[in-house]
């Protein structure tokens, strides 16, 4: 069973994410996806600069017989780029894609509901998401978000829930504007007070001193 159709018919899947090799190792990479490879239902692979890209890490899992999701970022790209991994995607039969604007955040091309409407025209697949950061105070993002509802996007992908009642308020919101929507909460282990530090840094997420008093106590249960 695919991983959008587990969505659809009401299960939990759970998938895992990476970060793929600087270049391009398919044992290092295939390593990676497969470290929860007995309970995950998919892989979703990062997009970072200097390192081997989102797409090719797919398609390489792919032809590995492992489902991939595929971030395709739009942060600084041209139209034409754009275009052409979608096409490199549509020739692969990728069914599940990511679509965000990425860690460039320069301006490209096409928006991110505008990239959205391409791949629901040239690509059709069973999944498209799009990310929602709910830690953001900006009024402005359900208005974003909306375009890209409205594009064809099918799934909400959250920031790391750090803080569930923030994410319950925001679920409870959204879910009554699109009922069909599926929201996916991303989950992160964190062990140490200094890998919490460097994911709120990253992602400009406000701090979480009680969170943080928990992991430097060393409670379980953080």
């Amino acid at each position: 069973m695919t991983f959008a159709k587990e969505l659809w018919d009401g299960n939990f899947p759970i998938t895992l994410e990476i970060t793929p090799p600087k270049i391009s190792k398919p044992t290092v990479l295939l390593r990676r996806a497969s470290l929860l490879e007995n309970v995950s239902s998919a892989v979703n692979i990062i997009h970072r600069p200097n390192r081997q890209s989102s797409l090719a890490a797919a398609l390489e899992l792919q032809k590995n017989h492992i489902e991939p999701i595929w971030h395709l970022t739009v942060g600084g790209k041209s139209r034409d780029t754009i275009q052409s991994e979608i096409e490199n995607a549509q020739a692969a039969g990728l069914k599940n894609i990511l679509c965000l604007l990425g860690d460039n955040t320069s301006k490209g091309d096409l928006k991110v509901h505008e990239t959205i409407t391409l791949l629901r025209e040239k690509l059709s697949p069973p999944l498209i998401a799009t990310a929602f950061d709910q830690y953001q105070d900006k009024s402005s993002k359900y208005d974003i978000l909306s375009k890209k509802i409205a594009a064809g996007a099918t799934c909400i992908w959250t920031q790391p829930v750090l803080e569930s009642r923030k994410l319950q308020k925001e679920a409870e919101r959204l879910k009554s504007t699109y009922s069909d929507t599926l929201i996916i909460a991303m989950a992160m282990p964190l062990i140490r007070g200094d890998q919490l530090d460097r994911i709120t840094e990253r992602l400009k997420i406000p701090k979480q001193p009680n969170l943080e008093n928990r992991i430097n106590a060393g409670e379980n249960e953080a």
